[in-house]
């Protein structure tokens, strides 16, 4: 019985791991298509913040998105200046 339990655990890793997007761009057209994410989805782009609205802004472009895909961008945007402290400074200021 714990042989199948770890197998099925094993196979649903795999295969969340195996469908999950790697890029920033790519798991933001993931959420913005689907409207889910996973808990590494957060943290990454947790770290991205900016670069996710230039991102969102290259995807969506000038069409017209609907309801929910309106409230996915927002999630997006949200996960994305969820932490401040957390996002990476691709350029510090120069004196």
């Amino acid at each position: 019985m714990s042989v199948l339990v770890f197998c099925l655990i094993a196979l649903c890793a795999a295969t969340h791991f195996k469908d999950s997007p790697g890029t920033g761009e790519q798991i933001i057209r993931h959420i913005i298509e689907s409207g889910s994410y996973a808990g590494q989805d957060d943290k990454q782009l947790s770290r991205i913040g900016d670069a996710a609205a230039i991102q969102t802004i290259r995807i969506i472009g000038g069409k017209n998105i609907g309801d929910s895909e309106a409230e996915n961008v927002l999630t997006v945007l949200e996960l994305a200046f969820s932490d401040p402290k957390c996002v990476a400074n691709p350029s510090s200021p120069k004196n």
